[in-house]
């Protein structure tokens, strides 16, 4: 059962009539086919399409949904960011990781960590080493 008003739309190609709401489109005789939104540029396309025939958006393991992935809360973030200077191997995998990641949320914390990895395995872990070094050489 269709519940919602009908909306009754006018084109060039004659009548054609939307269900507000519910993804059907088609003519007013009746026959209605699923539709979608395209989830990049706003067009409605068919309901199996793979990708978007007007911005070649495609859609992942053809569930015709897109991946959502969870946001990184602030907390989460600090400890990635610290655990990158402490170790920078685990910066630096990561970083390579969350890099892949389609959405920008993911990308720039991945971005952020493989530079802190970077700048620990060049700059604080030698420092460090250097330090250990000093103090063993003076005997403290």
């Amino acid at each position: 059962m269709v519940t919602g008003e009908v909306a009754q739309v006018s084109t060039s190609m004659g009548n054609s009539g939307a269900l507000a709401g519910e993804g059907f489109t088609g003519p007013v005789n009746g026959t209605r086919t699923r539709s979608r939104m395209c989830p990049s540029c706003g067009r409605g396309i068919e309901w199996d399409a793979s990708s978007c025939p007007y911005c070649m958006w495609t859609f992942s393991a053809g569930t015709g949904l897109m991946a959502v992935s969870e946001p990184i809360s602030s907390g989460k973030r600090v400890l990635l960011y610290l655990a990158s200077l402490l170790i920078p191997l685990f910066g630096i995998i990561l970083g390579a990781i969350y890099i892949l990641r389609k959405d920008e949320e993911h990308t720039s914390v991945g971005t952020i960590c493989l530079v802190l990895g970077v700048i620990a395995a060049v700059v604080v872990l030698p420092t460090i080493l250097a330090l250990i070094l000093y103090l063993m050489v003076l005997g403290i």
